[in-house]
């Protein structure tokens, strides 16, 4: 299953990729090397003196904060700059981490752990983003609101599509269209785009469909 842990995107034409998941940043799609060739599903690390890291992966995500999200035996794990698991493989899907914590997910429910491994958020959410700016958005009940990495609900669930934070700034769907909230979860930019991205060095990308004649 495809899990749409949806906001490291920079587009929002739809935050959300899947309704069950997080969204994958990870390498390409397997590569086929000839015709009626198996699959490849081999992946390592190497750093610039092209020297491998121990490990050999189904999926891996690139490294952040030290560590690097990896799929080996059909589970996601963490492993450090050295190859060796800090997290054991045990998660259906995940995500990198960022601000020191990672969504992932276990079962069919996604939460939210510390580089510990240990839950700041069980696995009860439907949909979750990444954390920017302290904040993280997250469905709940099929409307997205905000969580603070205290572990409480910073804004109340009430959009249809939310981004992750940045510049202080988050682009949410509500009524159809897309607009830029603050940190208190207040319009800030008025939601009248059908496509925007977020915020990044002072400006946003946005877009409003032309009306027919």
């Amino acid at each position: 299953m495809k899990i749409s842990l949806a906001l490291s995107i920079t587009v929002i034409a739809a935050v959300t990729a899947t309704t069950s998941g997080l969204a994958d940043d990870g390498p390409p799609p397997p590569v086929v090397v000839g015709p009626g060739s198996p699959t490849i599903q081999h992946f390592t690390f190497i750093n610039k003196e092209g020297k491998e890291l121990p490990i050999d992966a189904e999926r891996i995500l690139p490294f952040h904060e030290g560590v690097a999200a990896v799929k080996k035996g059909g589970k996601w794990g963490y492993i450090d700059t050295n190859g060796k698991f800090i997290i054991e493989p045990q998660f259906e899907d995940a995500r990198s981490f960022n601000e020191g914590l990672a969504p992932v997910m276990k079962g069919t429910k996604i939460g939210i752990i510390e580089k510990s491994g240990e839950f700041l958020i069980k696995p009860t959410l439907t949909n979750a983003g990444d954390f920017n700016d302290g904040l993280c958005p997250v469905e709940i009940d099929g409307k997205w609101g905000y969580l603070a990495k205290s572990g409480h609900i910073e804004i109340s669930p009430q959009y249809d599509e939310a981004a992750n934070f940045s510049d202080d700034l988050a682009a949410v769907r509500k009524d159809g269209k897309f607009g830029f909230i603050n940190r208190k979860g207040k319009f800030v930019v008025k939601n009248e785009y059908d496509w925007v991205s977020g915020f990044y060095d002072g400006y946003a990308s946005v877009s409003k469909l032309s009306e027919q004649p």
